[in-house]
């Protein structure tokens, strides 16, 4: 069974400020080594659960985060930006039997994680269809047009709500829930053991009840952060302002959607 597993650091146990995120940050190399951390708990899990291949994405910021001397060498590492629209889940295909995500967030606007965004800083919110478009909500779209669901997910509070609302079958893993800019949450030590846990018992689970049905149209509605990026932005083929500061753009293609959003 070949495995993919997707790892970004802002849903990671502990984590309450981008001081620790980002690579500038007094506190990043701590919260580094705990993203590091919780990744082997899933490759972990992933073996325990009969995984044969796996293939780990560093999916946060330069996308070269994890200190991959401490990865088995039997696991492919994606890192780095290809530009591809599939971004965090890059050169994921029909060939995997399920996704896994580690460290993952809610949406821009989310008040459950003091470092919520969509993809970038760009965005005061996202809909996708009118529910906030979180980056969970469009990688597991965009996964299942290979046919491959996500199974697991391991995050903060709102986007676990988020993911079991879309799939009620996929095991999660609540690190934390945000209050304003604060966190309340469980360990570093214990996150990794439920992720272990976690990881191996959804995998052993039946992954046809982790499909995902696809839209027959989606509407993206991007909600800038001020409104001359609006404008800027009004120019990719397609999209519409339908206020000062939100853009719209409608596609029957989840990609094409995701490839719109690589532009914005």
């Amino acid at each position: 069974m070949k495995v993919y597993i997707s790892v970004d650091i802002e849903g990671i146990a502990g984590i309450s400020h981008w001081d620790e995120a980002l690579d500038n940050g007094s506190d990043y190399a701590t919260f580094r080594t705990f993203m590091t951390n919780e990744a082997l708990a899933a490759i972990e899990g992933a073996r325990a659960g009969g995984a044969t291949r796996i293939v780990l994405r560093d999916a946060h910021e330069t996308g070269r985060n994890m200190d991959i001397a401490r990865i088995p060498d039997d696991v492919t590492l994606i890192r780095g930006w290809s530009g591809h629209p599939f971004k965090m889940i890059q050169h994921l295909d029909d060939s995997f039997a399920a996704l896994v995500m580690i460290g993952w967030h809610g949406a821009a606007g989310n008040g459950g994680n003091p470092l919520a965004h969509t993809m970038t800083g760009r965005f005061a919110d996202i809909t996708l269809n009118g529910e906030p478009m979180s980056e969970f909500l469009i990688h597991a779209h965009l996964a299942a047009t290979c046919r491959v669901p996500v199974v697991f997910l391991a995050g903060d509070d709102a986007i676990c709500t988020q993911a079991r609302a879309l799939n009620p079958a996929m095991g999660t893993v609540a690190t934390k829930t945000g209050h304003g800019a604060s966190i309340t949450g469980i360990t570093p030590a214990r996150s990794c053991r439920l992720i272990a846990d976690g990881v191996a018992a959804a995998l052993q689970s039946n992954l046809r009840d982790h499909a995902l049905p696809q839209a027959d149209t989606y509407v993206m509605d991007l909600r800038f952060t001020h409104p001359h990026l609006a404008h800027a932005k009004s120019y990719y083929p397609g999209a519409r302002m339908i206020a000062d500061d939100t853009l719209r753009f409608e596609h029957d293609d989840i990609y094409e959607i995701a490839r719109a959003l690589g532009f914005m």
